[in-house]
């Protein structure tokens, strides 16, 4: 495209190569190999993430002040407010829906894997990737040029994507009885 800043090879061979130099410093600190495993499928996710949702992005730049003002004029602060405008049809609400839950659900899964005492505290996690990717773009759209809508309603959509994730990974890891049943959150036996 021409004028537009792309996410290619050479960025993912930057991503690899900086993915490769972390495997290796944790693997000389006695990391297992399990944990460098989930680790790398954890930092691939999040580079295709990045290339998603920050790229292609416009080469020029604008002043911050007339950018300022068009994000907030086309900020959308109502969720779901997409559903009245009449140029979006089914299916692009439909792709904009799964979209959203889909980019996120590796998130829910990978980060407790990573880091078990986030399990304790997902109810705050879920927020964070939505919250990023919607505060990032809001940000390059101020400081380069604005290229996205910043949607409030991508975040819940993020959000749910990250408590889908973490409901698969709770659903493989549920603790077992002794007898090899699983364990029910509230007290009942399944």
């Amino acid at each position: 495209m021409p004028g537009m800043i792309l996410f290619s090879g050479r960025e993912w061979a930057v991503s690899l190569a900086l993915l490769g130099m972390v495997v290796l410093i944790l693997r000389r600190r006695g990391r297992p190999w399990r944990f460098l495993l989930i680790l790398s499928g954890f930092w691939l996710y999040l580079t295709l993430l990045i290339s998603l949702a920050f790229f292609p992005m416009p080469a020029e730049s604008l002043p911050w002040r007339r950018n300022l003002r068009y994000l907030m004029r086309e900020l959308r602060w109502f969720p779901f407010s997409y559903l009245f405008d009449p140029r979006t049809t089914p299916r692009l609400i439909l792709a904009e829906i799964l979209g959203n839950i889909a980019a996120t659900v590796p998130f829910g899964f990978y980060l407790p894997l990573l880091w078990p005492r986030a399990r304790r505290h997902m109810g705050r996690w879920i927020w964070l990737p939505g919250l990023c990717i919607e505060g990032g773009q809001f940000l390059l759209g101020l400081l380069h040029a604005p290229y996205r809508t910043i949607d409030i309603t991508d975040v819940l959509l993020n959000a749910l994507g990250v408590a889908v994730g973490y409901g698969i990974l709770w659903t493989i890891n549920r603790p077992r009885t002794a007898d090899g049943r699983r364990r029910l959150d509230d007290g009942r036996w399944g």
